[in-house]
């Protein structure tokens, strides 16, 4: 079965410049407002070459701009480190989800905890000695499931001490087109890892939803230049209903308010089922019923 997963690709210069363009006009517009930009994708931000380019591009085109990135923690080498503290980025996240190695095992697939450990506590110690004004934030993010809640205080102990918070990312129960492709077993494996409290979870918990009386504008652009106001355009193609158009034919802030209260509307009467791609999201409110 297809599950309609979008394959990752690089953003072109052509892209880019557009997308600069567009969040440097934003910017200007609303000079009161807070802008943030991350320049991340479907991979790991650190294989792309131009990664550190891009972010000094966004420094000259957006001064003001709050420049955050997500990364697995495994390029975090010394070259790389060394950029880091010396870039335009205001917050790194490295995404460790797991507080041991077998449990980060299991949910990685693969043996690299001790890897990723030792490359955040080079980063932390690299930040400690940067004499910089301004130094990116450093944070660690775990997943919210029944094998860290035990042992976060001592994990956020460790981390603290060394100069980095550590967050939690809430676990969002699978919808049930994905729940269907899993075998038994593998379903139940699911259940039990995440906590089978998490079938519990009603509330809606779309971003577009919940945050827009303090968002003006929310939007994500993928490598080919069309504009979605959340992640599963990203994730899901064709996502048609919730597409607001390509950027180098409409501008962002036309597109979005043309189209995104439609979706809007659709969301707060419970509609979602009625647009494809929010169907399929994993923000769709989905309950897990007990079998």
């Amino acid at each position: 079965m297809d599950s309609g997963m979008r394959k990752a690709g690089d953003m072109s210069d052509e892209i880019l410049d557009m997308v600069l363009n567009q969040f440097a006009h934003l910017s200007k517009r609303y000079p009161n407002d807070k802008v943030t930009v991350g320049p991340q994708g479907l991979g790991e931000p650190l294989i792309d070459p131009r990664f550190f380019e891009v972010l000094s591009m966004i420094r000259e085109r957006i001064p003001k701009a709050f420049i955050h990135v997500n990364t697995n923690g495994l390029l975090l080498n010394e070259e790389n480190i060394e950029r880091i503290v010396n870039s335009e980025l205001n917050s790194i996240v490295v995404g460790m989800n797991e507080c041991e190695a077998d449990d980060y095992k299991n949910c990685r697939g693969a043996n690299t905890f001790e890897l990723v450990k030792t490359n955040i506590e080079m980063l932390l110690r690299a930040h400690v000695r940067r004499k910089k004004k301004r130094k990116p934030r450093i944070r660690i993010q775990l997943l919210n499931t029944c094998f860290n809640r035990p042992k976060l205080e001592k994990f956020a102990n460790y981390w603290k001490r060394q100069g980095a918070k550590v967050s939690l990312k809430p676990y969002y129960p699978r919808p049930e087109w994905i729940l269907q492709l899993l075998s038994d077993k593998n379903r139940e494996n699911l259940y039990k890892y995440f906590g089978r409290e998490q079938k519990e979870m009603t509330r809606h918990i779309c971003r577009l939803h919940h945050n827009s009386h303090r968002v003006r504008y929310r939007f994500m652009v993928t490598e080919d230049g069309y504009t979605y106001p959340c992640i599963a355009g990203i994730l899901f193609t064709p996502s048609f209903e919730i597409c607001l158009g390509h950027i180098s034919e409409i501008s962002i802030e036309e597109a979005y308010n043309r189209k995104v209260p439609h979706i809007k509307r659709l969301l707060v009467n419970g509609m979602w089922n009625e647009i494809d791609a929010c169907s399929k999201c994993i923000g769709a409110p989905i309950v897990l019923e007990d079998t």
